[in-house]
């Protein structure tokens, strides 16, 4: 990537179609939906209704020693980073820029998804996923842009996309919340 393409808003040209052919050389299952772009959980909410997988929320953290983190939780969840931090063992967690999720992932506000882990090959990001998403048939995913939405299995995502990538999970419980929103 140039320096200018690593401060453009929205996606690495080409990202798509890389995704795609990971995704297959791996011998990963998914279909693609393609839709307008989306920016909200309840826009993916909608989305999730037509493609029959669970909605997630990703998030892209960091500690203050420098550790870089991707969270997948459902949808409806909501994240305590102090809670989030004991569990894992870190110092404090906060969101990482803009900048970090674009150098390490390709990826851009509005479209973290694992997708991205592909383009972390050094291994800087750890990646939690709340037990939860396992319970579900299945799970969508942007392929580093809001205008797709891609839906494979949990065990896919998990026991082959991960190790293709080189990433292993940690598991982590993120609480119910006290009033669950109808997905």
């Amino acid at each position: 990537m140039s320096g200018s393409e690593e401060m453009t808003a929205g996606p690495v040209p080409g990202v798509r179609e890389e995704v795609n052919a990971f995704l297959t050389r791996e011998g990963i299952p998914f279909t693609g939906f393609i839709h307008p772009p989306i920016m909200t959980v309840a826009e993916g909410a909608e989305i999730a209704k037509r493609t029959g997988g669970l909605c997630c929320k990703n998030l892209f953290l960091k500690n203050k020693k420098g550790g870089f983190f991707l969270l997948m939780i459902p949808h409806w969840k909501r994240l305590d980073s102090k809670e989030l931090a004991r569990q894992i063992g870190s110092a404090r967690l906060s969101f990482a820029g803009e900048e970090d999720l674009r150098r390490l992932l390709h990826l851009y506000p509005g479209a973290v998804s694992p997708m991205g882990l592909i383009f972390d090959r050094e291994g800087a990001v750890q990646v939690l996923l709340d037990r939860e998403i396992m319970k579900h048939a299945l799970v969508d995913c942007h392929p580093c842009r809001n205008d797709e939405t891609l839906t494979m299995t949990p065990d896919d995502l998990v026991n082959r996309f991960m190790p293709a990538t080189g990433h292993q999970v940690q598991w982590v419980d993120i609480p119910e919340p006290e009033e669950k929103p109808e997905s």
